[in-house]
């Protein structure tokens, strides 16, 4: 899967999230080459806020994929938080132009995130990865996978779609963070 199979989804996902003054993005001069969006949620919109199952959306085979599971998986958040959880900060996606992948600047969007969160009294915070630059970068902050749906596993209309990301991810990967001790991680960065 590409960046291009994704982008109707990221489109949507921008559109709902460019106001919030949660996000980041990064320019090199005046080209963009990064973008991190966020968001909060509070614990009482999680049983609410997806109540349908995703059954189809109008977008292509292979987006329709990742859709359906980031919306079964988000559905399914509130039931992983830890009950002290009032307020949770979620990394909604990230893009990075490929030529600037690999250089670090993930991990400052993931800084400046995690700041942000703290100064909106998160207590803990989620990542919905789709990619294994996401994964990874999650764990290097102390966040813990706590839901892993395998590509592979998931059926589409009754049978496995043939699934290859981009990054070699192998599945979607959801993932929760403590603020406080993520904080505590990533504060050399900023």
């Amino acid at each position: 899967m590409s960046y291009k199979d994704l982008e109707p989804f990221c489109l949507e996902l921008l559109d709902s999230l460019i106001d919030k003054p949660l996000s980041f993005a990064a320019f090199d001069d005046q080209k963009l080459v990064a973008i991190k969006l966020n968001n909060t949620h509070t614990f009482e919109e999680f049983p609410e806020m997806y109540s349908e199952v995703i059954k189809s959306s109008p977008y292509n085979l292979k987006c329709n994929h990742i859709y359906g599971l980031y919306m079964d998986v988000v559905k399914n958040t509130g039931k992983f938080l830890p009950n002290n959880c009032k307020k949770i900060g979620v990394l909604e996606a990230t893009g990075i132009h490929e030529k600037y992948m690999g250089c670090g600047l993930i991990h400052y969007l993931y800084a400046l995130s995690v700041k942000k969160f703290a100064d909106e009294n998160c207590d803990n915070f989620a990542s919905y990865c789709v990619a294994a630059a996401t994964y990874e970068s999650g764990k290097k902050i102390g966040m813990k996978q706590f839901i892993g749906l395998p590509y592979d596993a998931v059926k589409v209309n009754g049978k496995f779609p043939l699934f290859d990301m981009y990054d070699g991810a192998t599945a979607f990967r959801a993932m929760l963070g403590n603020v406080k001790d993520s904080l505590k991680v990533v504060s050399p960065l900023l």
